[in-house]
């Protein structure tokens, strides 16, 4: 007999590859009151993925599917048919599944079918210039709180797209951009940027934005006064990194500054010092690549 209570189902870092496991899965279809499923990391054969997929048909109810690194590719197309057939989701992440742009109109519509996903990561797969329809679904969300869409490697075709998605929800806390080689356009971005004031988390790195967008950034901190964590490492951004570091030393919570890879010679090395003494808290500083030379000493 099935136990009706269970509500979270947690099998991380496993590997369902023959009958005798995939029975486990099996058991939890038609579980009322199941809201979670995390199989992060694990190896999800297409027989297996075959029956994930009837799970979540079979569960109206779920609120969380954590499928980052689940290794499903080949079989993606099953997964995303079945989570198109429910709208009750809060949290999705299917990070790291090197998902393709053949799969990006399946994600568009699982995301129209689940407008109040509040966290939704995307990171580590190969959408490219397709990532363009998954923007505007993203577009129809306002409750979203935490983005990740790192490593598509989006270049700037979707940069008008991504600052609507970020108009339309004022409420995000984590933003994660890095590793998409967004260039110029990541201007439109952070113009966008400056309309939030609750971000915790901005992690811009390896977009090579150089020093076009150093003023922009400097905005974006100084309408976040909680900004916690900022990473803006490999951007080549040079002396106009100093605007950036001037507008940091208005914060008061900063926890982690992941700033290497800059190019920012010595020259900003004083209003580094005056980021340092105005974040107490500090935790994790990362000024590594930048040649400040005998400066860093103060």
């Amino acid at each position: 007999m099935k136990n009706l209570s269970i509500r979270k189902f947690h099998a991380t870092n496993c590997k369902f590859q023959n009958n005798q496991t995939s029975v486990i899965l099996q058991a939890l279809k038609g579980m009322s009151t199941l809201t979670t499923i995390n199989l992060s990391n694990s190896n999800l054969t297409e027989d297996v993925a075959g029956i994930l997929a009837e799970v979540i048909k079979s569960n109206s109810k779920l609120e969380e599917i954590l499928l980052f690194g689940a290794s499903f590719t080949t079989s993606s197309g099953i997964i995303l048919q079945a989570l198109i057939t429910i709208s009750s989701l809060n949290v999705l992440d299917l990070g790291n599944n090197g998902l393709t742009a053949a799969m990006a109109t399946d994600l568009a519509d699982v995301i129209k079918s689940n407008t109040s996903l509040e966290q939704i990561g995307l990171g580590g797969n190969q959408f490219g210039s397709s990532a363009v329809v998954i923007a505007q679904a993203l577009k129809e969300l306002s409750s979203l709180k935490t983005l990740i869409f790192n490593g598509n490697n989006i270049t700037g075709v979707i940069a008008k797209d991504l600052s609507d998605v970020i108009k339309s929800n004022r409420n995000l806390e984590t933003l994660d951009l890095g590793n998409n080689n967004l260039g110029s356009s990541a201007v439109v971005i952070a113009q966008a940027l400056k309309e939030l004031s609750r971000l915790k988390t901005l992690i811009f790195n390896g977009n090579n934005i150089t020093g076009v967008i150093a003023e922009d950034l400097a905005d974006v901190i100084k309408s976040n006064r909680n900004l916690e964590e900022l990473h803006l490492f490999n951007n080549n951004l040079g002396s106009s990194a100093v605007v950036i570091a001037q507008a940091l030393k208005e914060l008061s919570r900063l926890k982690t500054l992941i700033f290497n890879g800059n190019n920012i010679t010595g020259v900003i090395a004083k209003d580094l010092s005056d980021v340092i003494k105005s974040n107490r808290n500090l935790e994790t500083l990362d000024l590594g690549n930048n040649n400040l030379g005998s400066s860093a000493v103060v």
